[in-house]
């Protein structure tokens, strides 16, 4: 995850432990999840079964290569059927090892695979006829995509989408354990996650001492080189960076103010530091649009 993406190792590490921990709560689970349900409905015998679909494909993003594939693949096999992977272009080495654990884990050959083709091969995938049903974890636009192919071959399916959630403060928060929660959600991955808190949204009362409070606890994060012991790494690559940056730049021509950061570090990498916009409203793009960094 390091190499590839930039996510710092003590942020893997922990993505990897809570891979372990879905895997072990399915398990543990997995008997009482799948027992037959019987339900009163007024008839001799009525009840609910979960049945095998077959075999279902995953399109999953690059910004948490191993837990969004396991969250796909381990109940999706748990129901008794089988999982394709195919993984963003710029994580495979994390879809190879994804699917040696399955492997030495002792699942048969076949049952987890991982695909290893452009994203426009994907509609002829999603079209073959041992496909039953599909999931994608990514961009809106991508999630039209699938949903349109698979809508035409009428397969199940489900999607995980982007968005820009508010984080919403109100006059009897706790305003020390809210600029914590706050700096978390959105610095984790360096803000490149689909529930990042991307926009914060405080009430008069609390403005002043949360924006004060908020700024400082940003202040403090360190980034660097994802190798290291660092708050911030790298975002996924110059192009995410910059298309960032452009947004960060057209909400200030629209208006917003600029208390932190909103510049590109000089040297080399995708680095972008934590920024801080106040007076955001609808019509510019860190209002309106997904800001996917920090």
């Amino acid at each position: 995850m390091a190499a590839e993406m930039g996510k710092p190792l003590a942020q893997g590490i922990a993505e990897a432990e809570k891979c372990a921990w879905l895997c072990d709560y399915y398990g543990e689970n997995a008997a009482a999840f799948l027992k037959l349900r019987k339900i009163d409905t007024g008839t001799n015998n009525s009840f609910v079964t979960i049945e095998p679909i077959g075999l279902v494909l995953g399109v999953m993003p690059w910004n948490f290569p191993f837990w969004q594939v396991f969250r796909f693949a381990v109940p999706t096999i748990i129901a008794g059927n089988g999982a394709i992977l195919k993984h963003a272009s710029n994580v495979q080495a994390c879809a190879n090892a994804i699917e040696s654990v399955f492997l030495d884990a002792g699942f048969p050959m076949n049952l987890f695979r991982n695909l290893v083709i452009p994203g426009s091969r994907v509609n002829k995938v999603i079209e073959n006829n041992t496909i039953a049903a599909v999931t994608l974890t990514g961009s809106t636009p991508a999630g039209k995509a699938v949903a349109a192919k698979a809508g035409e071959c009428l397969k199940k399916t489900v999607l995980e989408l982007g968005g820009s959630d508010p984080y919403v403060i109100l006059d009897d928060a706790d305003l020390d354990q809210a600029v914590e929660a706050c700096t978390a959600g959105r610095i984790l991955n360096a803000g490149q996650s689909c529930i990042a808190a991307k926009r914060l949204i405080v009430t008069l009362k609390n403005e002043s001492k949360f924006i004060s409070s908020l700024r400082h606890s940003l202040e403090l994060k360190i980034m660097g080189d994802p190798m290291d012991d660092v708050d911030i790494g790298p975002m996924v690559s110059i192009d995410a960076r910059d298309e960032l940056h452009d947004q960060v730049k057209r909400s200030i021509n629209a208006g917003a103010i600029l208390l932190l950061g909103g510049g590109v570090p000089d040297g080399d990498g995708a680095f972008y530091p934590p920024t801080l916009l106040t007076d955001v409203k609808p019509g510019m793009p860190a209002f309106d649009e997904e800001l996917f960094g920090p």
